[in-house]
């Protein structure tokens, strides 16, 4: 069974931490996953459920990944898309 899916991204500036919700309803967390890769400036976790599903994706530091006047225009639920 396929459960119905929409990406929403929900950005909190004053925290500078992005999260991309990749499954709705949400999940419950089962584990999470840290990156640790060179090329990246800030840092990204990835959220899987208990199936091992990738869910959501976590950016701290997501500022030094976008500019920051991109990003706080960033708040996307289902059926919008990112302001231009």
């Amino acid at each position: 069974m396929v459960s119905e899916t929409s990406l929403v991204i929900d950005v909190d500036v004053s925290a500078d931490i992005g999260y991309i919700m990749l499954v709705q309803p949400r999940r419950r967390i089962a584990r999470t996953l840290a990156l640790d890769l060179p090329e990246i400036r800030g840092d990204v976790n990835l959220d899987l459920d208990d199936d091992g599903r990738l869910i959501g994706i976590e950016i701290v530091g997501v500022s030094r990944l976008f500019p920051l006047g991109v990003v706080s225009r960033w708040s996307m639920t289902p059926g919008e898309s990112p302001s231009s």
